[in-house]
């Protein structure tokens, strides 16, 4: 369910991996597209990484990428990144 703190908040459609709990992954599997977990962990796989955001009245977001960075395999988590247009709504 929605959760009260992120009410008004607004996120683009994931059409991402899961950016957690992830492993170094070989050069032919991110050429691949193919994500690398960490099993020996007891977690479920997830979207820990996200980026939100809450509009004014008169303030339009178009949403342009939304996408997870699978070479920035530096930590267990994978980074991700927007690219927002955000201008004000015509009156």
């Amino acid at each position: 369910g929605d959760a009260p703190c992120f009410e008004n908040f607004e996120e683009a459609e994931v059409r991402f991996q899961p950016t957690y709990k992830r492993v170094k992954a070989s050069e032919s599997d991110v050429s691949k597209g193919i994500p690398r977990f960490d099993c020996d962990q007891p977690r479920m796989p997830g979207w820990c990484d996200r980026i939100l955001w809450r509009r004014a009245a008169d303030v339009e977001v178009k949403v342009l990428d939304y996408l997870a960075i699978e070479s920035a395999d530096y930590s267990d988590h994978r980074p991700v990144c927007a690219v927002l247009e955000v201008g004000r709504l015509s009156s």
